[in-house]
């Protein structure tokens, strides 16, 4: 059976290549996570609140996710001021270029997103910048070589 985008195709069938059984009530596996203190109140109130450990787990799970932002903005400034030295000086290019494609690999130690994405933005330039700076003086070394 294909899988599809379509969430209403097979809702009460089960996903054999991936062994996932089909899922009559989701209220009732809710039901089964809460702990034991709760089961003590009234199923009114126990429906309507969350249950305290449930939420206190799920905290620092979150906190984990958390994209950090700095690490991806550091190699993107790093590597631009590394193009904006290409026209004044190429040992300062070379080592800017160098370390923002180094802090570029650290900051993709992230979940994906906007802040990731920066990342790979930042880490294609710096690589694009080296290998101009390689061709431009491997060129150059080359002509000088024949002469």
């Amino acid at each position: 059976m294909p899988l599809t985008a379509n969430k209403n195709d097979n809702k009460g069938s089960a996903v054999p290549e991936l062994g996932i059984p089909p899922v009559d009530k989701p209220e009732v596996e809710a039901a089964e996570i809460k702990p034991a203190a709760a089961e003590s109140k009234p199923a009114a109130v126990t429906d309507e609140v969350a249950p305290q450990g449930a939420v206190e787990a799920a905290a620092p799970a979150q906190a984990e996710c958390q994209p950090k932002k700095w690490p991806a903005v550091i190699s993107f400034v790093i590597t631009a001021l590394a193009w904006i030295a290409l026209p004044l000086s190429e040992i300062a290019t070379l080592v800017l270029g160098i370390a923002g494609l180094i802090t570029s690999i650290f900051a993709l130690r992230q979940p994906r997103g906007a802040w990731r994405n920066l990342t790979l933005v930042a880490l294609v330039a710096a690589a694009v910048l080296l290998l101009v700076l390689i061709i431009f003086w491997g060129g150059i070394l080359y002509v000088l070589g024949t002469l």
